[in-house]
């Protein structure tokens, strides 16, 4: 590592890039160490000899922030950073936080609520094609129809609400490689987006489930609820 990922739009044209490979969107200020997904996951595709360009805590009022680095060739990688996003504005209280420990200065308000998703949309609202694969604990904790704290009401999979064509989940960096197997496909495996984990010892992929009026709790049989609980950890008994 000689380098640090280009951030902006000059740090790409001093390296003589014409166009970026993937670009990398974090709710994240930049932090160039291991203890950050992001930087790790750009690291890893970089070792592969792809052009990859991190843009970090951008405006989300238009779509058109999102092209400040450019239009990436193979696809877009979003993360809503290292803690979830609305744990980052809230306490548990829902009280507003005075200080956002993962923004440069301590500065508050620097991502939206719900950053994954939000930047998502915007993604697919300005380059509709773009392939777009989303990942970190916000998108992890939300694969599947859940009950969200902060709406106080069932929620569809994040994948539904972002538009999203993918997520990877418990993502060592061995994973990092499997977006490029995708986009090297130019199109994620089937016609509905997938939810992936890369935990050991198996792997497991799904595709996105619907959002449904749920049965009352008596009527979800103990089978459903184990299989359930597979899907959140995929370990082999």
């Amino acid at each position: 590592m000689k380098q640090f990922l280009p951030i902006s739009a000059q740090e790409i044209a001093e390296r003589g890039w014409e166009q970026i490979d993937f670009l990398f969107i974090s709710g994240d200020a930049y932090v160039d160490h291991p203890s950050f997904g992001p930087a790790v996951i750009c690291r890893v595709l970089e070792a592969q000899g792809y052009k990859v360009a991190m843009l970090c805590q951008p405006r989300w009022d238009k779509a058109e922030y999102m092209a400040e680095l450019g239009k990436p060739r193979l696809g877009v990688l979003i993360s809503g950073g290292n803690l979830d996003s609305m744990l980052c504005r809230y306490t548990a209280a829902k009280n507003e936080r005075s200080v956002d420990k993962y923004t440069a200065g301590g500065a508050v308000g620097q991502r939206p609520d719900h950053a994954t998703a939000v930047y998502a949309q915007l993604v697919k609202k300005l380059w509709p094609d773009m392939p777009v694969v989303i990942g970190g604990i916000e998108a992890s904790l939300r694969r599947f129809v859940h009950f969200d704290y902060w709406e106080n009401k069932l929620m569809p999979s994040i994948l539904e609400s972002s538009g999203a064509g993918g997520l990877l989940a418990h993502l060592p960096p061995r994973a990092a490689p499997a977006p490029d197997r995708h986009y090297r496909a130019e199109a994620l495996p089937g016609n509905r987006p997938q939810a992936v984990s890369d935990r050991p010892p198996r792997q497991f992929s799904a595709p996105a489930p619907a959002l449904q009026e749920p049965p009352s709790p008596p009527a979800i049989p103990l089978s459903h609820r184990w299989k359930y609980a597979a899907a959140l950890f995929p370990f082999s008994p």
